[in-house]
């Protein structure tokens, strides 16, 4: 797994693995070993972290650098984006899938919200099937609570020293239902071909109802997967309305108003006010709003 380029001629598979994200120093601390690894090469990695809401502080700019992190604009169709089946060589890459780091107050802790398309484009669309492992990580959380103060040295200094982090990482996924998966995308991609422009994805691969709901049953699967690891760790259950994207949309577009019994540690990131550096955009990818602009 942490090797594919010394594997490539036997594994030609990627290797995605797929992770809760309760703290902004699960890219740091999860990867940083990597910055001395002998052969830190673009075919060990590749990191998706949302570009708008990165550190800007310098030392941690070259920590995402040198460990492989590649930064991306939080849409479907991100323009920057160098999609895996591109690469020459295996490679891992590694996906926060709910896109925001999520931190709430108990009982509800360490419950993750809904996954994005975003890690079900990088099962389904891929030329070879990648490996998919999921991973469960609980205490990150504790060493940087959100609810800190932004002054720079408490940002950067880990908090409560001594307190247990747990990396839980499961079994690959069944590769029969990652196939399952890719066979109903192949069908869509016959159905909704294009002569035209062969080697592009028509609206309705992008956009489409069927393809929409392809994209929304292998997300919520693999929160399934991921959430199987979190009662492992010895977490008690979620609550149900948590895997639900209409929850999330309606708790976030109400500022957490629509359900009082749930809050935040520090910020619901998700919020649209709070993201004052990004454009908006709609769900085609168009930008609608520059930032700072109302």
């Amino acid at each position: 797994m942490f090797h594919p380029s010394e594997n490539e001629n036997k594994n030609p598979n990627n290797v995605s693995t797929i992770s809760s994200y309760f703290s902004v120093s699960n890219e740091v601390k999860n990867w940083f070993p990597f910055l001395f690894h002998k052969n830190n090469s673009p075919s060990i990695k590749s990191i998706d972290n949302a570009t708008e809401f990165e550190d800007k502080d310098i030392s941690t700019s070259d920590i995402n650098n040198g460990s492989q992190i590649v930064s991306e604009i939080k849409q479907l169709y991100s323009p920057t984006y160098t999609p895996p089946v591109l690469r020459s060589k295996p490679s891992w890459v590694h996906i926060f899938p709910e896109g925001y780091v999520c931190q709430l107050e108990p009982p509800h802790n360490n419950s993750m919200r809904f996954f994005r398309w975003g890690a079900a484009r990088l099962i389904l669309e891929p030329t070879v099937a990648p490996i998919v492992v999921p991973i469960f990580s609980n205490g990150f959380e504790k060493i940087v609570p959100e609810g800190i103060t932004e002054d720079l040295f408490d940002r950067i200094s880990p908090q409560n020293f001594g307190e247990q982090i747990l990396v839980n990482i499961g079994k690959a996924i069944d590769d029969k239902i990652i196939e399952g998966f890719r066979s109903e995308w192949r069908e869509l991609c016959n159905k909704f071909y294009s002569k035209a422009n062969p080697n592009d994805l028509t609206f309705d691969l992008k956009f489409g109802d069927e393809a929409s709901k392809l994209r929304s049953k292998v997300a919520a699967y693999l929160r399934e997967k991921v959430a199987e690891l979190r009662l492992e760790n010895g977490l008690p259950e979620e609550d149900s309305r948590f895997k639900e994207v209409t929850f999330w949309k309606k708790y976030t577009a109400s500022e957490g108003k629509s359900d009082p019994d749930i809050k935040f540690i520090g910020q619901n990131w998700a919020i649209k006010d709070l993201q004052t550096n990004i454009p908006t955009y709609d769900r085609y990818g168009n930008v609608i709003e520059e930032p700072g602009a109302k």
